[in-house]
């Protein structure tokens, strides 16, 4: 009877050390990872805007569809949506979709049911991109007021090229849930001014190889960027309109 009582007393203990450890395990464990905020969108009122630059990834799906080429005035001349520069497959297959034109990431977003976002700053209450990196002219920078160099990949941040999209949790903003609207690469933006080839379209955003100047969301580079050009500098993100 002895030696019962004392098997069952172990057994008791055993249990009770089995839950104890669970509970410990539970309090030190790392919180989850965030959600990847790859292909989804953000709304604010009447649009939604992708909560992170296109990526090579995504970009290659588009190009395996074999999408027909376009033949409208702005576009015709594109006889090629292939990136202008070679991306390193495998690991860094995350980053963003840079060496592409304007052509090619407007037919992105059509095939994904968007469209590039509007993006003059001669209209601020109807820029698109500017509403949603400065959280509708609040903020001169998407994380607030004051720049600063370790939030967002820009030439003061060090790196030699583009990070893989909210690799950078700082570089969240403005409207909450949207990253790298300042830095990374610079962003196409449906705005151009002419026809065809020969038209200027606006950039915005800044690169990795911008300062402070080029990196805040009211910075235009609408001047001097033909619809052609393509670089490593340069990517995109795509919007739509939504109704309630």
């Amino acid at each position: 009877m002895k030696e019962k009582n004392e098997c069952r007393r172990r057994c008791i203990f055993d249990v009770r050390s089995f839950f104890l450890l669970l509970l410990l395990l539970s309090l030190c464990a790392c919180p989850p990872a965030p959600k990847d905020p790859v292909g989804r969108m953000v709304r604010i009122g009447d649009f939604e805007i992708d909560a992170t630059e296109v990526t090579r990834a995504q970009y290659a799906e588009f190009l395996q569809a074999e999408v027909p080429l376009p033949e409208d005035a702005e576009c015709a001349w594109n006889s090629s949506r292939e990136p202008s520069c070679e991306w390193t497959t495998g690991l860094f297959y995350d980053l963003p979709a840079n060496c592409i034109n304007w052509c090619s990431a407007r037919d992105y977003c059509a095939w994904a049911g968007k469209r590039l976002c509007s993006g003059d700053m001669n209209n601020p209450q109807n820029d698109e991109w500017y509403i949603a990196c400065s959280d509708h002219g609040t903020k001169k920078y998407p994380y607030g007021n004051e720049y600063r160099a370790e939030y967002c990949n820009g030439y003061d941040f060090g790196t030699l090229g583009p990070e893989a999209p909210a690799h950078l949790s700082d570089c969240e903003g403005g409207v909450s849930g949207l990253y790298d609207m300042s830095g990374n690469l610079i962003e196409w933006t449906g705005v151009c001014r002419g026809d065809g080839k020969q038209a200027f379209c606006v950039l915005r955003g800044g690169s990795f190889s911008n300062d402070a100047e080029v990196l805040a969301c009211d910075y235009d580079f609408g001047r001097d960027n033909l619809r052609d050009i393509s670089n490593e500098l340069i990517g995109f993100r795509c919007c739509r309109d939504v109704s309630e």
